[in-house]
């Protein structure tokens, strides 16, 4: 069996793991490198007509990809949860280095929360009931020693409906359940 061979493109003798594969022969003519090259060369070529041919085919598939994701989400999901529980003080530490390398992205996001709660506040609410939910939230977190958070059970931005930043839309829940909660609205 040959060990080593020659690219057709680049002209360099390389070891045949080096080389694709292909159903009708035994590896391609040109290497991985070469073929990497070419792709990218393509790819830059027809970026625009790339990205305008993704756009309108996920636009014509959409429910078929939602259906696929939901799928992969149900299959994957507790795989995913185990990931993060085995890997929680790894990927804090990274995600707070990713902040301290990107604070323009952290103050981006901080602000749409801020700018939708400010949205969603109705005229005359009383805003020291909405302060005891945060007093609350506080006082369980330092006697319980677990982060509790202010939790809107109507989110501010959800899909499908977006709640308001108002007492009877609040509750004080344990920082782990919103957390798995996401943005997402048990009805």
């Amino acid at each position: 069996m040959m060990e080593d061979k020659r690219c057709s493109k680049c002209g360099v003798e390389k070891a045949i793991k080096e080389f694709y594969r292909r159903s009708d022969r035994a590896c391609q003519s040109w290497c991985k490198d070469c073929d990497r090259s070419k792709s990218k060369a393509y790819n830059a070529a027809h970026k625009e007509e790339m990205k305008s041919s993704h756009a309108a085919y996920r636009k014509t598939h959409r429910e078929e990809m939602k259906a696929h994701m939901k799928a992969y989400r149900k299959a994957h999901g507790e795989k995913g949860r185990a990931y993060y529980e085995a890997n929680k003080e790894e990927l804090k530490a990274s995600w707070a280095a990713y902040g301290k390398t990107h604070p323009e992205v952290v103050r981006a996001k901080r602000a749409r929360r801020r700018a939708a709660k400010l949205r969603a506040t109705l005229s005359g609410v009383d805003q020291k009931a909405i302060l005891a939910f945060y007093i609350e939230a506080a006082r369980r977190t330092k006697e319980e020693g677990r982060p509790y958070h202010v939790d809107h059970i109507v989110p501010l931005r959800g899909k499908t409906v977006s709640g308001l930043h108002v007492p009877w839309n609040l509750q004080v829940m344990v920082g782990e359940e919103n957390i798995r909660k996401h943005n997402r609205w048990a009805s």
